[in-house]
């Protein structure tokens, strides 16, 4: 009775019709599945989107799609740009391991295959089948010296009740479109098993996200054979040749088919375009598509922007149609970071992941978890960071006072001397002090300097800004003042400078070393002030004189201190001569019973005051230098542990390579109290004179680090002890070659960065 049917009711008996599997009844354990055709639920294997399970398997896997292809070769390229590396955690970060095993069967996994071919092997299985497998080939010490990838389509996992995945069947033969019998059974630990997610249906598989358009698949080929088919022969006959006279019934079969015949030896191949005389009258129609009706591009943009959505891969990166007709350059350059940052950086991630656990830390490294591997993401280009970005921070920087010219210039690359040491601040901003109102007052006399307070002077040595000029408004006085208007001349009053003596001089200002050839001069004026300040003092307390040198050193000190850290000073002083004799006026103070606030330059008081460090000298004897006991002068001379004789090499590589100079994180222990900067900062005053109390501590410390880190041989750990002025158990010349190997890939990445932007000046221009 089926035939009797309409066409109608058969075309909606058959889009009706339930998928093969259910007719079947076919019923599988959980723990035997292995193929996630015959598990997962896609669009085309249920009811109501039912597709010829016959034409899902002619596509196969989907790679031969021209539109996967593109997308596949998209991801595969991307994903082999940076190399995996091994790591090992160190507080504060982590350090590469150079020439690592692993490292080195990732670059070459066997003889025939390269690290860009594996990469490309991992993307396109990860792709299409949701999984990759990798065998472990082993020599007679159980190394791991090969990783040979293997056929999805050929490998099924297998399990228990009990464990999720026992071993692996590897069938090497496929017959009729199913696996043969024979397999050879591989061990669990053998196999790198990386899965793209995982199957909802199998967790023993991967999630294959081609899968799930091979509906759409199918249908992009069938328009692309359509196409084809209608610019080969048309797809429909040529002309149709009428006879005019069809009395006698028109032409019989046999003279029809000759009429053909010589019809198109006439006038198809070398022959288009002769002449030919009909011997009846007849009719000639051409039958013929219209452009319009030839465009097939609307039928097959849908297949090209699903597989691209599945993929994760923009149109526009893979060259497909769907996104070419709005590509520009910009949006292109703008996608590629989309993509890589969206699509590449996790998959890295999940590939790296399961390489550590499943390879590093079974053959390698033997569960220690202080090592991981990880793709170096610094060798990709879509991430590198934008030139003009980068001029247009450090110049929003310079401007706003917060980077000196210095810093902005060794950032993008040039050259910087001392005379870019500087902030560059408009002159209507004055710095305030903590805890100060910032408001100028009325006064015609200026206000005494006062002196920081103690927590900025013992902390000034880790100051970042120490050392560097600020260009502002702090260091002139004001020429105008706000007062009321009065008519007529003012009688002139004769300005005075009033010094306050309650203001606090410490000893940590000492830090400014007095020699023959940097002290500061005194001038006749001077001289002659602080002779008569002797003078005053010495016939008002006979008990502790003092004398013009001792006043003099004092004056030099302040003036010192005036120069070395302006951040100390106060706004309302002019001069490093006022703030020198301020310092004077407090020390006599302090000589004549009692300092204003804390004593300083104890040094320079006699013997016989109670404030003087001269009655204390035995209890400075005690130094516990170089080790406990020992009592020895705090100098580098006296230290267990010789100092970097090329401060100028340190200083260079923290001037030009501050990438390279941050590799060994913050250099302290903890980190946050005492900073590898910090050494560095008090190495160089140290090897320019500098003895003060927080020097000194300064070398005491570095006994401890070097104790500690006297044995680094890696790039990290080098840095780290090249900041505290040290020297490794390996030399000089090991620890600079290690070095000069990392500023080579360095000033080659620059190269190559700045060959980039040129040819994209070019390019733009």
């Amino acid at each position: 009775m089926a035939e009797n049917k309409s066409f109608y009711r058969r075309t909606v008996e058959y889009l009706q019709k339930p998928p093969q599997r259910l007719v079947d009844g076919q019923k599988r354990s959980l723990l035997d599945r292995h193929d996630s055709v015959l598990t997962s639920n896609w669009g085309f294997n249920t009811q109501s989107g039912y597709f010829p399970q016959k034409l899902i398997d002619e596509m196969g896997d989907g790679l031969g799609n021209s539109a996967v292809v593109a997308c596949i070769n998209v991801l595969t390229t991307s994903f082999a740009e940076p190399s995996l590396k091994v790591y090992k955690k160190i507080e504060g970060g982590r350090e590469v391991i150079r020439n690592h095993p692993m490292e080195i069967l990732m670059q070459r996994p066997n003889e025939f295959s390269s690290g860009a071919v594996l990469a490309h092997y991992l993307v396109t299985s990860l792709a299409a089948h949701g999984d990759a497998f990798l065998l472990k080939v082993r020599n007679r010490q159980n190394q791991v010296v090969q990783l040979v990838p293997l056929m999805p389509t050929y490998v099924k996992v297998r399990g228990n009740e009990k464990e999720l995945i026992t071993h692996y069947e590897y069938h090497a033969v496929k017959q009729k479109n199913s696996l043969s019998q024979d397999y050879i059974e591989l061990p669990r630990e053998n196999v790198v098993h990386i899965r793209q997610g995982m199957d909802p249906d199998d967790h023993r598989r991967g999630f294959s996200p081609l899968r799930s358009v091979m509906r759409e698949l199918a249908g992009d080929e069938a328009a692309g054979q359509f196409a084809v088919a209608l610019l080969h022969n048309m797809a429909v006959p040529g002309v149709i040749l009428s006879p005019k006279d069809d009395t006698m019934g028109g032409p019989s079969r046999e003279e029809a088919d000759a009429i053909a015949q010589a019809f198109k030896s006439k006038f198809s191949g070398a022959n288009r375009g002769a002449p030919m005389i009909m011997t009846g009258a007849m009719d000639v129609d051409i039958v013929s598509f219209t452009p319009e009706q030839l465009n097939l591009t609307a039928l097959r943009r849908l297949p090209e922007e699903r597989v691209s959505s599945v993929l994760g891969v923009p149109a526009i990166l893979a060259g497909l149609g769907a996104g070419l007709d709005a590509a520009t350059y910009n949006n292109t350059k703008e996608l590629r970071e989309f993509f890589t940052e969206q699509k590449m950086i996790p998959l890295w991630s999940a590939v790296a992941a399961e390489l550590t656990h499943q390879l590093l830390h079974k053959d390698f490294e033997e569960d220690n978890y202080e090592y991981v591997a990880a793709y170096d993401l610094e060798e990709v280009r879509a991430l590198a960071s934008d030139k003009k970005d980068q001029v247009l921070t450090m110049n929003s920087g310079v401007q706003g006072g917060f980077v000196t010219i210095a810093e902005a210039r060794k950032t993008l690359g040039l050259e910087a001397d001392e005379s870019h040491e500087i902030f560059l601040r408009p002159l209507n901003m004055v710095a305030v002090p903590e805890g100060e109102t910032g408001v100028m007052t009325s006064m015609e006399e200026p206000a005494a300097p006062a002196q920081p307070s103690q927590e900025s002077e013992t902390e000034e040595e880790s100051d970042d800004e120490e050392g560097k000029d600020t260009l502002n408004t702090s260091r002139f006085q004001p020429e105008v003042r706000r007062s009321k208007r009065v008519i007529g001349k003012r009688p002139k009053k004769k300005k005075t400078v009033t010094i306050d003596l309650t203001m606090e001089f410490k000893n940590a200002e000492q830090d400014f070393i007095i020699t023959e050839d940097k002290a500061p001069a005194i001038s006749a004026k001077v001289k002659e002030v602080l002779q008569k300040k002797v003078k005053d003092h010495n016939d008002s307390n006979p008990k502790h004189r003092t004398s013009y040198g001792t006043l003099a050193t004092v004056f030099r000190r302040g003036v010192g201190a005036y120069r070395t850290n302006p951040a100390s000073v106060r706004g309302n002083v002019s001069s490093a001569t006022q703030w020198g004799i301020a310092r004077v006026n407090a020390f006599l103070k302090g000589l004549k019973g009692k300092f204003p606030r804390k004593p300083f330059d104890q040094d320079l008081l006699p013997a016989g005051h109670p404030n003087s460090s001269k009655s204390s000298k035995a209890k400075d004897d005690i130094t516990n230098f170089p080790s406990s006991g020992d009592n020895q002068k705090i100098s580098l001379s006296n230290s267990n542990f010789k100092q970097f004789p090329d401060h100028a090499y340190v200083k260079n590589l923290k001037e030009n390579y501050p990438g390279i100079w941050r590799r060994a994180g913050t250099g302290g222990n903890p980190p946050t109290s005492f900073t590898g900067n910090d050494a560095y900062r008090n190495w160089t005053k140290y090897r320019t004179g500098g003895r003060s109390a927080s020097v000194l501590s300064w070398v005491k410390r570095r006994e401890r680090f070097m104790s500690r880190h006297s044995g680094n041989t890696r790039l990290n750990g080098i840095i780290a002890v090249m900041k505290w002025g040290g020297v490794t158990k390996s030399g000089v010349s090991a620890m600079k070659k290690i070095v000069n190997e990392q500023k080579k890939k360095e000033d080659a990445r620059r190269k190559q960065a700045d060959n980039l932007i040129s040819h994209n000046d070019d390019l733009t221009s």
